[in-house]
């Protein structure tokens, strides 16, 4: 019991005599040796951290220009195409359409006369207009008679 009542009052933290006394000279030896020790190194040892940046670098320059290309360039390129062909599509049907407005136009310059014949030719034309539209064979000559009747 003896033994516990000097640890209690005494202080386990204590410096050793002299330390403070010898800390500058020691840490000026340890950093002499340290110096001494050190060495240039290799050129791969300097650039070593350099190398890492740039490579660092690249990566993001690579995955963001993939993220681009696959996200937004090849999106407005589909949109861009398909504007293209819904444009030609429209200009191909405007193109089909006032050329047969042209040949309507020059089949009625033709026909100055009336009654029958004209009303049998307008009636062709129409149906051959309608079947190369896609429409099919609609006799429209029967189709109109029967009306005025």
């Amino acid at each position: 019991m003896n033994r516990a009542n000097e640890l209690r009052h005494s202080n386990p933290y204590r410096v050793p005599d002299g330390y403070f006394a010898d800390l500058r000279q020691t840490l000026r030896e340890r950093a002499a040796m340290a110096e001494e020790g050190r060495s240039v190194g290799t050129v791969w040892q300097r650039i070593r951290s350099a190398v890492g940046l740039v490579a660092a670098f690249g990566c993001l320059v690579l995955l963001a220009t993939a993220g681009f290309y696959w996200t937004g360039y090849r999106a407005q390129q589909h949109e861009r195409i398909a504007m293209q062909e819904a444009a030609d599509e429209m200009l191909s049907g405007y193109y089909l359409y006032s050329e047969d407005v042209a040949d309507l136009d020059a089949y009625l310059a033709v026909s100055a006369g009336g009654g029958e014949e004209q009303n049998a030719l307008f009636t062709e034309a129409v149906t051959d207009y309608l079947a190369a539209s896609g429409y099919g064979e609609t006799d429209l000559l029967a189709v109109l008679t029967e009306t005025k009747r």
